[in-house]
């Protein structure tokens, strides 16, 4: 079995350039409380607008375009009409989730586990796995469809890996 290691990245030296942003960015945190306050709507538009831009950058990167105004209509919790619809819809929903709760979320295979089935809450058939049932996947390549391994680590062994994974990270 593979075994994960995490704790090679508090062995990183970090340069005083980083030290000097995380600096600034706790300062910052700080001075966005009192600006929270003062501009909560201005605020709450830019979140927003910042949700819509993920959304949108992350479906672009698997290939889907569709619109803003679409996007935004997911999110407000219009239904979807395509099945990819629906998976933006629940990346929605987990991004603002993260966004609301980030420090509060356990790193766990079960948290990870939630965020896959809010994704796909929509699609989601009872029958339905949350891990990976198969070994390979279909995939086309210069016109033809070819069978491929997913990853190098079979299907059964997928609960082994994520549960061993987070809890590598968790400690680190």
């Amino acid at each position: 079995m593979k075994i994960f290691s995490f704790e090679k990245i508090l062995d990183k030296k970090c340069d005083e350039r980083i030290w000097s942003l995380y600096e600034e960015i706790l300062e910052d945190n700080g001075k966005m409380e009192l600006v929270r306050g003062l501009h909560i709507s201005k605020l709450k538009a830019l979140e927003k607008q910042a949700l819509i831009d993920n959304v949108d950058s992350s479906a672009r990167i698997e290939g889907i375009y569709i619109s803003r105004e679409r996007i935004e209509h997911l999110i407000d919790g219009k239904k979807p009409q395509k099945e990819f619809e629906g998976e933006i819809a629940g990346y929605g929903r987990v991004l603002k989730a993260i966004n609301k709760d980030a420090f509060c979320m356990p790193v766990s295979s079960t948290s990870l586990l939630a965020m896959y089935a809010a994704i796909y809450s929509i699609n989601l058939k009872e029958t339905k796995s949350l891990y990976r049932t198969i070994n390979y996947q279909n995939i086309m390549a210069e016109g033809q469809i070819i069978r491929t391994r997913v990853s190098p680590i079979y299907a059964f062994e997928s609960p082994l890996y994520t549960g061993s994974m987070c809890d590598s990270l968790s400690d680190a």
